[in-house]
């Protein structure tokens, strides 16, 4: 994770949540990063939706790479059975 994109995924009851906080770039690597963390909480049954959520969604034009990342984890989601929904906080 470099100095321009910080993001976070955790879980809370069914939903796992992909936080991003800061993003000018978004690179493979940052796709591959978060598609792994957000797949590792995906196992469990109990979860039902991929949540993509925060600051970086709100107004303005995407970050470079966004809308890559965003189709990566609509993948993950549809894979294991689960909805993504993309909503600004």
């Amino acid at each position: 994770m470099g100095p321009d994109f910080h993001w976070e995924v955790t879980r809370s009851g069914g939903t796992v949540r992909v936080d991003l906080t800061r993003a000018t770039n978004v690179v493979e690597a940052d796709t591959d990063a978060i598609v792994a963390a957000t797949e590792a909480l995906l196992t469990d049954d109990g979860v039902r939706v991929v949540q993509l959520e925060g600051p970086v969604l709100q107004g303005g034009p995407p970050p470079d790479g966004l809308p890559t990342a965003i189709r990566s984890l609509d993948e993950l989601a549809r894979r294991y059975g689960k909805e993504l929904i993309v909503s600004p906080i």
